[in-house]
């Protein structure tokens, strides 16, 4: 699309050029996240292992742990699809993410400057692991971070053999300041703001209406 602008020139490469610049060459690093196991749970039926099972009825998840110190855990078994993946979904609940303590009435109220705070930390987070995270999607695990009135949510999703791993290490590093992406984040939060005013204006009138 650049037409006559870009121009481009074939020639044979020197070898005392060449030579220069191999010490400088080699494979790529070992990828971690590469899953090795694509074994199916043993739980599953046997006919569950024959293929897809399209017609079958989704059964709610089955509450595993209930600890009002440390929270709570779903398990659903894919007995559907039955593929060698999984999804895992945490919430870390936490008010503040979108509210403030008000003293008045003693209650959690909405705050947009809170809303706009938690939604920069999943920007910083999302930018700061996206080199990272680079070996993982080559390999088939994914991630989201996202906020609510509720807290946060961390979705991961792929192959089930390096998942566990995968969550546990965005996990930690949720718990740690990325403060080498945060400049970069602030300053293009007003500009996200206002594109997407610009763009969704009939979405925004009709959510100020509703107030």
């Amino acid at each position: 699309w650049n037409g006559d602008q870009i121009k481009y020139v074939a020639s044979p490469c020197q070898d005392e050029g060449f030579a220069l610049h191999m010490d400088k060459m080699h494979l790529p690093s070992a990828n971690p996240y590469i899953p090795c196991n694509l074994n199916l749970c043993s739980d599953l039926p046997k006919e569950a292992t024959l293929g897809p099972r399209i017609e079958k009825n989704i059964h709610p998840p089955e509450l595993l742990v209930s600890d009002d110190a440390y929270g709570r855990l779903w398990h659903r078994l894919d007995d559907r699809y039955c593929l060698p993946k999984a999804h895992l979904n945490f919430m870390i609940r936490n008010t503040a993410a979108e509210h403030i303590w008000d003293e008045t009435t003693k209650s959690w109220i909405f705050d947009s400057d809170a809303s706009m705070r938690s939604a920069m930390i999943t920007s910083i987070f999302t930018d700061a692991l996206a080199q990272e995270t680079y070996d993982a999607s080559l390999a088939g695990l994914h991630f989201s971070l996202s906020k609510s009135s509720s807290g946060f949510s961390l979705h991961c999703w792929g192959y089930s053999h390096h998942l566990t791993k995968f969550a546990t290490n965005l996990l930690e590093r949720f718990l740690v300041p990325q403060d080498k992406n945060f400049e970069a984040t602030k300053a293009t939060a007003p500009f996200l703001q206002e594109n997407y005013v610009q763009s969704n204006k009939d979405r925004v009138v009709r959510y100020l209406a509703s107030y």
